[in-house]
């Protein structure tokens, strides 16, 4: 059994835009015009028939970058990271097979960009 803690205050905004998938490439291209555009620390999010493609704090300044957003009707969105860590030693248990299912929930959620497990005592 594990317990459940959680925080999204660790780090600074996180912008990203949401495109179908046929069109993915063209806004890739378009995006690799100017190198200040993309956050090449993420890679693009496969979510169903679209992609995340994350762009920097930069990019949503430009007025060359929203003038591609709006060529391609596209939208900036702003993500909060959530750290949830499912550890031990409190009162407030759950059971091994409910850390899975929160996982396996969180990872088909279309609002939750990525579900990267690290350090927890589970199985996550």
């Amino acid at each position: 059994m594990n317990t459940i803690e959680y925080d999204s205050d660790l780090q600074p905004e996180r912008y990203y835009l949401v495109v179908d998938a046929d069109k993915r490439m063209d806004v890739r291209n378009e995006l690799r015009k100017d190198e200040n555009w993309t956050d090449p620390i993420y890679h693009d999010i496969k979510k169903g028939n679209h992609y995340i493609i994350t762009v920097t704090e930069q990019a949503v300044q430009d007025k060359n970058f929203l003038a591609l957003l709006e060529k391609n009707n596209l939208q900036v969105k702003n993500s909060v990271l959530c750290c949830i860590t499912l550890g031990d030693g409190s009162k407030n248990w759950i059971w091994e097979s409910d850390e899975r299912r929160i996982e396996n929930e969180l990872k088909m959620n279309e609002k939750v960009l990525t579900v990267m497990p690290s350090g927890s005592t589970g199985s996550t």
